[in-house]
């Protein structure tokens, strides 16, 4: 059975037939890397807000910059380490204070 592309194909030039395969094959490659850094294999690290969850490297630094005192950035880095801790440090002294039973809060301290 001949598809729509297919016969789409053979109308084209055999050069451009040709480019377009080269294409196919690195879009085939950049989807492949992309799937290598941003898998669906569970890991211990991942990005998620609401949405499928996109999993980053196995002890992938994750960094945010916030405001902090006096209004200079503030950058907090965290981690799982290979023990199963979560490492949280900062670029200024940090406050952490309790949230919840399940839940806590880090900020800036002056």
């Amino acid at each position: 059975m001949t598809t729509t592309y297919d016969k789409r194909m053979l109308n084209l030039p055999k050069w451009a037939r040709e480019r377009i395969t080269v294409l196919e094959m690195q879009l085939g490659e950049l989807r492949e890397q992309v799937a290598t850094l941003y898998g669906s294999t569970p890991t211990d690290t991942c990005w998620s807000y609401y949405t499928t969850p996109k999993w980053l490297p196995k002890g992938e630094l994750v960094t945010f910059s916030m405001p902090g005192p006096r209004d200079r950035d503030f950058h907090v880095g965290a981690r799982v380490t290979s023990e199963g801790v979560l490492d949280i440090f900062a670029s200024s002294r940090l406050v952490v204070m309790p949230g919840a039973s399940n839940h806590i809060i880090v900020k800036a301290m002056d």
